[in-house]
């Protein structure tokens, strides 16, 4: 009698025994029964058939030629199952600026009892965009088939864009695992998040004119920079400018040093340009200029501001200028008139107030002045170059003439600015001398004289010819 064993994978096992219950004696007596054992390891392949594992004996004899079969059939109960894991293996933690690279390692695992065939991975980048997944590396065989208990190695890198930071929300970053045996799609997630804040400096300076400021008229240039100097896009740029005499500035600009996108993009520089022509008010203020420059934006609602201060250095002053216009030079008499003309200028860099000017006539008596006539505007302010003009008369005195020295007539001119008092003279010399003449007559008696006794009265008369 022989026995022979098919095992499940459909290989010839090897008996062990027999063991006979009757007699050792290689007969199969009546009634004896021959006992044989055998084992079988299960193979992956039996449990990837998914079938019942069948054993059959054959057994033949020379009495029973058979073949005579028996077999044993063993359910096979598994299932397939996979994990997918994703995590950021580099990269910063939050992420705070564009530019910066995220790692990402996938890792996919077969937990079940089941081979599984037709692995594919695809990734979803945080912009939406597929990714390319470099790998897999097998971590048992590399035979294209996730093997029990085996993993397969992905990684990926993405680098955070200017829009992923302006968004503000956590960038996810998908894998989709699709196979045979688990069509799925089994997904797994990284999550990074993001910690950006918008910032922005503002700079003015005066970028031309003179330092200080001496007069009116002068014209300052300034320059203001709106630099970006956070982590997201800011939006909605405003500047506006407030010019040193309080009136709203016309910005020139911007520039815009990245790109003409209306955008202030991160490290971006807008520059912006504005001129200011300095008044007379500013100059009589005497306060420094201040120009002032405001910035508002939908990420930095502000508002932000910066200034640009310039100084001025301006004084008051004025002259005084009194001359003889009309009259004898020199005055030989009384009675004569001498015409004056005062004129008071503003030499300085300020308006002058409170101009007064008082005259001091020859005589020592106080004149009346009359004017001023104003020649650049008559708001009774004697304006920055303007000239002020008086006139006033004088008729010379016996005394006068008598005194035999120069007629001296003096203005006197005081105001806010210049207290002074500031003066000014107009002499006038004399030229007069003393003569007289000595005329006799016979004032009464007879002509010719013809008798002794008559009375003769002489009279003698004086006459100065000289003043």
């Amino acid at each position: 009698m022989a026995a022979s064993d098919l095992l499940p994978d459909g290989s010839a096992g090897t008996l062990s025994g027999p063991a006979e219950s009757i007699s050792a004696n290689g007969e199969l007596n009546v009634g004896e029964s021959w006992t044989y054992t055998i084992s079988y390891t299960v193979t992956q392949t039996d449990v990837d058939a998914g079938t019942d594992l069948t054993n059959t004996v054959s057994v033949v004899s020379n009495q029973v030629p058979g073949p005579t079969v028996a077999s044993a059939l063993t359910p096979l109960s598994a299932s397939a199952s996979l994990t997918v894991d994703k995590v950021r293996s580099n990269g910063t933690d939050p992420v705070t600026a564009a530019g910066e690279v995220i790692d990402y390692t996938v890792t996919v695992q077969n937990t079940g009892g089941l081979t599984i065939t037709g692995v594919a991975a695809s990734d979803l980048l945080p912009d939406g965009s597929a990714g390319t997944l470099s790998g897999p590396a097998e971590s048992i065989s590399a035979n294209g088939e996730l093997n029990v208990g085996e993993s397969w190695i992905y990684t990926i890198s993405y680098t955070v864009t200017q829009t992923d930071v302006d968004a503000g929300t956590e960038l996810t970053n998908t894998v989709s695992v699709v196979s045979d045996q688990v069509p799925g799609p089994t997904v797994a997630s990284a999550l990074t998040p993001l910690s950006a804040s918008a910032s922005l400096t503002v700079d003015k300076v005066r970028s031309n004119g003179t330092d200080p400021v001496t007069a009116a008229g002068e014209i300052i240039d300034y320059t203001i920079t709106v630099q970006n100097t956070g982590g997201l896009t800011i939006t909605g740029v405003i500047a506006s400018d407030l010019l040193p005499d309080g009136s709203t500035g016309t910005l020139t600009g911007p520039t815009e040093s990245i790109s003409a996108n209306s955008e202030l993009n991160v490290g971006e520089s807008w520059i912006y340009t504005i001129s200011y022509t300095v008044t007379q008010d500013d100059m009589d203020a005497g306060t420094e200029l201040t120009n002032t420059v405001s910035v508002v934006s939908n990420q930095a609602p502000g508002p932000t501001l910066d200034s640009a201060l310039t100084p001025l250095s301006a004084s008051a002053s004025l002259t005084v200028d009194k001359v003889r216009s009309n009259g004898t030079d020199p005055v030989t008499a009384a009675g004569e008139i001498i015409d004056y003309t005062i004129t008071v200028q503003n030499t300085g860099g300020l308006t002058i107030t409170g101009v007064a000017a008082s005259d001091l006539l020859p005589d020592g008596s106080t004149g009346t002045l009359t004017g001023p006539t104003e020649s650049i505007s008559a708001n009774s302010e004697l304006n920055v170059g303007e000239s002020w003009i008086y006139t006033i008369s004088y008729t010379v005195t016996q005394t006068d003439v008598d005194a035999g020295t120069e007629l001296t007539n003096t203005v006197s001119v005081v105001s806010d600015q210049v207290p002074g008092p500031t003066v000014a003279s107009a002499l006038t010399p004399l030229s007069a001398s003393a003569s007289l003449t000595v005329d006799k007559v016979r004032s009464n008696g007879t002509d010719p004289v013809t008798a002794a006794g008559r009375s003769l009265i002489i009279l003698l008369l004086f006459k100065t010819r000289g003043d």
